[in-house]
């Protein structure tokens, strides 16, 4: 009965210990997973986000100084080769930060003024091409121009600190989500441990309670009396050594008799 009984409780020990780790196995993927989607984030698209706002930051610069350059020196090729490809790679890098599908607004403002600046800076050219070139307009054109790009600055500005925002928070999560990971494990721990003194103290009982069965199972054993027992048909069902050397010697005497 009372091993029967702590097989049972080992048992449910056993399946309670199991349960507990798979419940700790998924806790602690889900927190991996999370993790693991936080820092991607920070690094698929606010690292990818913060580096276009400064290429946008520094073409710009370029931008304009090609342009006045070219009011400078006259050379086409400045604007027709070096602008040109300018504004290309600034288009293309907006389109790229426009995927991520993040500061929509902003980044429809900003291209709002590049194509405005590229307005201006298409009649600069035709401008400073003419044969009589209108050196008032000219400068006109060019303060326009950097008028736009400095409408972008704060643009880019209020990008970079939203991202700036959104890698610290980032931070903050996956801190956050390993400390829970840390205190998971370590109340895990302290369960198992807990729990594992359970079939210890059954186990101990378990050996204390055969060795009093393995005592008690002897002295019949060792009786120097005959210890039988019958059922209620006069079966037998027990009989220690004294019994089987009495029961011998009695039909030796028969036989000794005869």
């Amino acid at each position: 009965m009372h091993n029967n009984k702590l097989v049972s409780r080992t048992r449910q020990i056993y399946l309670a210990i199991v349960l507990l780790g798979v419940l700790l196995a998924v806790g602690v993927y889900g927190l991996a997973a999370s993790v693991h989607n936080k820092a991607r984030q920070y690094m698929e698209t606010d690292l990818a986000i913060f580096s276009q706002v400064q290429q946008i930051g520094m073409l710009l610069s370029e931008q304009e100084r090609l342009l006045y350059e070219y009011y400078a020196t006259e050379e086409s090729s400045l604007y027709e080769e070096g602008y040109l490809e300018n504004f290309n790679q600034l288009n293309s890098t907006l389109n790229e930060m426009a995927g991520a599908g993040r500061f929509t607004v902003t980044i429809t403002d900003v291209s709002t003024h590049l194509k405005a600046a590229s307005e201006v800076a298409a009649a600069l050219h035709t401008n400073l091409l003419s044969p009589q070139t209108q050196w008032n307009l000219s400068r006109s054109q060019l303060e326009q121009i950097s008028q736009h790009r400095r409408a972008v600055l704060p643009l880019l500005k209020e990008i970079e600190m939203a991202t700036n925002r959104s890698v610290n928070n980032g931070y903050l999560s996956i801190i956050q989500l390993l400390e829970i990971t840390v205190w998971v494990v370590a109340l895990f721990s302290l369960g198992i441990a807990a729990i594992s003194l359970y079939p210890g103290r059954y186990a101990a009982r378990y050996i204390s309670l055969s060795t009093e069965n393995e005592t008690l199972a002897l002295f019949p054993k060792r009786n120097p009396n005959p210890v039988i027992r019958i059922d209620a048909k006069g079966k037998l069902l027990y009989a220690n050594p004294a019994a089987f050397l009495c029961h011998s010697e009695s039909l030796d005497s028969r036989t000794s008799n005869l």
